[in-house]
């Protein structure tokens, strides 16, 4: 989330963008859990503005996140929709 609230990732050529990951261990409802914590601890230093779950069960975790980046570069706003999946 970082690389996207810095502009590391950005360029105005490019105005979508995505990361991919998934679940090994564990469900999606419990990893949750630790993403969820996670991100609220570091919320001022990924300028987080707003969290929001769409759906949460053991196979599968949706929430979207909202961001604001810190140059400007392109579009001030980022919102990153997450998908947990779990291969079980």
């Amino acid at each position: 989330i970082k690389r996207f609230i810095t502009e590391r990732y950005a360029s105005l050529k490019m105005p979508f963008y995505g990361m991919l990951g998934y679940v090994k261990k564990n469900s999606a409802k419990e990893r949750y859990k630790g993403l969820n914590k996670s991100i609220e601890n570091k919320k001022n230093e990924i300028n987080l503005k707003n969290l929001s779950l769409v759906k949460n069960d053991n196979n599968e975790t949706i929430f979207r996140t909202k961001h604001k980046t810190n140059r400007n570069k392109c579009n001030s706003k980022i919102f990153i929709t997450h998908i947990l999946h779990s291969w079980n």
